[in-house]
């Protein structure tokens, strides 16, 4: 199944819209749609390789993430890459508008899914992003807040602005206020508007001051 069609099948199930409400199965759809586009991008960035044509950084992370979280400058390699990341998707949805999305269900003669590199990066952060959601309101699986903050965090770093968003004022509100100064200004950078939260560029957290 289309990966896209799959994530469109979660939420709708998700919320009962149309269908029968089943949120342990719409989450079950949502991890399925991550897999498959997680196993295509591999075989996407040979063929992308091979035309000679680069490959953006944050796509590598998606093959070989780094296991040492540790590692501050490689987490600010990875911002770094969502933003790029971000205002690349936000330049190809408003040059293309909505049908762009919807190109994904095109198929080629022989029925068989065209997808390219672009299409599953794009996409990818979207059912990461509801999987966050789905385990922070314990929505078809058991509530965990770590499981939440790890998939916010992986959809933030692939470009999703409002799991930038809810990353910061989640960690705000655990007290770890220097890690939500960074994802906040990240949300700001990505377009998302804040109010009353002029702290967060503020030398003492981070900003630049302004």
């Amino acid at each position: 199944m289309n990966p896209l069609a799959l994530y469109l099948l979660a939420l709708t199930r998700r919320h009962g819209w149309g269908l029968a409400l089943d949120k342990h199965k719409a989450f079950l759809e949502l991890t399925l749609c991550v897999e498959k586009l997680i196993l295509m991008i591999p075989g996407l960035v040979q063929i992308k390789l091979q035309q000679g044509e680069e490959v953006a950084e944050s796509v590598l992370l998606v093959q070989a993430p780094s296991r040492d979280a540790s590692d501050s400058n490689l987490q600010m390699n990875h911002r770094n890459s969502s933003l790029s990341l971000w205002k690349q998707r936000r330049l190809s949805r408003a040059s293309n508008g909505v049908s762009s999305a919807f190109s994904l269900f095109s198929v080629t003669s022989s029925h068989q899914e065209v997808l390219s590199l672009d299409d599953a990066m794009n996409m990818l952060p979207l059912p990461l992003f509801e999987i966050a959601v789905s385990l922070m309101q314990g929505w078809g699986v058991p509530k965990s807040i770590p499981a939440a903050m790890y998939f916010y965090k992986v959809a933030a770093t692939l470009g999703d602005v409002d799991a930038m968003f809810d990353l910061g004022y989640l960690n705000l509100k655990l007290g770890n206020k220097m890690e939500a100064a960074v994802w906040l200004r990240d949300a700001v950078a990505g377009g998302r508007e804040l109010t009353g939260e002029t702290w967060i560029f503020k030398r003492k957290w981070g900003g630049d001051g302004r």
